[in-house]
């Protein structure tokens, strides 16, 4: 099969065994995700804005809901209760790094915000760590951004203008001077479900070692939290924080995927998680929905993205990195996944 069928494969990358069949081919996908699905643009209107850390709303009977703590973040399915509290003028939002606001004379203004908090004593440490490798540093910044339940060719098939934006801007465009695009053409899984394919990715060992460490260890259960704090010690994140990064995880699923590798705890200086967990009560949407999720003023994947870039701004001249999980694609008809184009297209741009 020509190497020109792969749209970001280098001329210059040879492939050793190229299958005639990387996946389905146009008619089968056409018929198994219906290419014609549409999706609108999110709408509420925006009557409320987080700026100074308060929380100013715009309407005659507001109500608002502060998240948790950072502290208080925890993954998976753990029970997020809803205090309203009536709103009478701004907020200070105290240490919590997201909201949820209401205008109750209309039951479809409801908003979300998601914040990234600069942490100064993580600036500090990654900064020294930094240096004390080196006295001149360049910064850098990586960043794992996970579809979940999106192959390869469902990737081109749902991500048409980001694909676009990649090939013109870096095969002969803008990026092309100091970025290289590579496609692994046949890359595969490790296992069909969550814990065979993140624990590799995560630990760089395969579940059946990982489950030697974690036997006899309870997630539901504090009094392993240590021990799960100790297993995380061998984590990306944690590799990445002693190399002087400053990281940052995010999960958008409310389900118990990860935590039997993880615990609950995610020992990161930023974790966003919990903020879906709220956005589930809120908003009506679950994150298996095959029904489109909008969180108020935008799509649920939108709010961990514009996250990961305050994040980005936050923390300019240090070492970064981040690991976010989305799940737009985690459903049945394969077809929501189409909502995240032109938000990837944006955030990589």
């Amino acid at each position: 099969m020509p190497l020109e069928r792969y749209p970001l494969l280098p001329d210059s990358q040879e492939v050793a065994c190229v299958p005639s069949v990387l996946g389905y081919t146009q008619a089968q996908a056409d018929d198994l995700f219906n290419p014609n699905r549409k999706f609108r643009n999110c709408i509420s209107r925006n009557f409320g804005k987080v700026k100074n850390n308060s929380l100013t709303l715009n309407c005659d009977r507001g109500a608002y809901l502060l998240g948790t703590t950072p502290q208080e973040e925890l993954l998976g399915n753990v029970d997020f209760p809803l205090h309203w509290q009536s709103y009478n003028s701004s907020v200070d939002l105290g240490t919590t790094e997201f909201a949820f606001a209401k205008c109750t004379e209309q039951r479809t203004s409801k908003q979300g915000f998601l914040f990234n908090r600069f942490n100064s004593t993580a600036s500090k440490r990654a900064l020294g760590v930094s240096k004390s490798i080196s006295s001149e540093f360049n910064p850098l910044s990586v960043f794992l951004i996970v579809f979940d339940s999106v192959s390869r060719q469902h990737f081109y098939r749902n991500f048409p203008s980001t694909v676009q934006s990649l090939n013109e801007k870096l095969v002969d465009g803008e990026y092309s001077k100091d970025y290289v695009g590579y496609d692994f053409v046949i890359t595969n899984v490790h296992g069909e479900n969550t814990l065979p394919n993140m624990v590799p990715l995560f630990f760089g060992h395969s579940l059946s070692e990982h489950q030697k460490l974690t036997k006899g260890l309870n997630y539901k259960n504090s009094k392993s939290n240590p021990e799960f704090e100790k297993i995380q010690e061998r984590s990306m994140w944690k590799f990445y924080e002693k190399m002087g990064f400053v990281t940052a995880f995010g999960y958008d699923t409310t389900w118990d995927y990860l935590v039997k590798a993880t615990g609950r705890k995610i020992k990161a200086d930023h974790v966003a998680t919990n903020f879906w967990k709220g956005a589930e009560k809120v908003f009506g949407v679950k994150d298996n929905t095959e029904k489109q999720r909008c969180l108020g003023r935008y799509d649920s994947h939108w709010y961990m993205l514009d996250y990961l870039k305050q994040f980005t701004q936050n923390y300019k001249g240090l070492n970064k990195f981040g690991y976010v999980h989305l799940s737009p694609g985690h459903e049945d008809t394969g077809t929501v996944i189409k909502t995240a184009d032109p938000d990837i297209k944006e955030f990589i741009e």
